[in-house]
């Protein structure tokens, strides 16, 4: 278990929760949760009360959700849609796996936090329409592969 004070000053680390991990960490009571079809002042309400959070630690928050926030000390970003599937065992661990690999390779979490989100967002919705809700995590790391093919070769 890792608790909030043992994140202070580690300006390199990323953490990418859900809400209930969110409260747990941090002891929030409030909703943080952003529902798809919020207004973009409800999602800046929330994006500010983390980016708080983000300052105080000197952390970059990935909070998971409908509408995923990426947020460190200076800047945000959010990342709306994606398959309610995400919430299914095993694609947080997907989403940090994709979010390390990028982040290995350009040395920004927040940079590499939004890239992430955006790319496991688009590839669910895909997977979505064509096997429905009927896939896993496992499922999800074949598809990511194969739209990275995709992309590189057409590059």
């Amino acid at each position: 278990t890792i608790s909030a004070d043992k994140l202070t000053g580690k300006e390199k680390v990323m953490i990418t929760p859900h809400q209930t991990e969110m409260k747990n960490l941090f002891g929030i009571n409030e909703n943080l949760l952003i529902k798809q079809e919020a207004k973009y002042a409800e999602i800046v309400l929330v994006a500010e009360k983390i980016q708080g959070l983000a300052r105080k630690y000197k952390i970059t928050i990935l909070l998971k959700g409908p509408i995923d926030l990426i947020v460190n000390s200076d800047n945000w970003y959010f990342s709306p849609g994606g398959s309610p599937r995400l919430t299914k065992g095993g694609t947080g661990d997907v989403l940090s796996v994709i979010v390390t690999a990028i982040y290995s390779r350009i040395n920004n979490p927040l940079i590499a936090g939004a890239i992430g989100s955006f790319l496991i967002k688009r590839i669910s919705e895909k997977m979505e329409e064509e096997w429905g809700q009927f896939y896993n995590a496992s499922d999800l790391v074949k598809q990511i592969i194969k739209t990275l093919i995709i992309y590189t070769k057409n590059r």
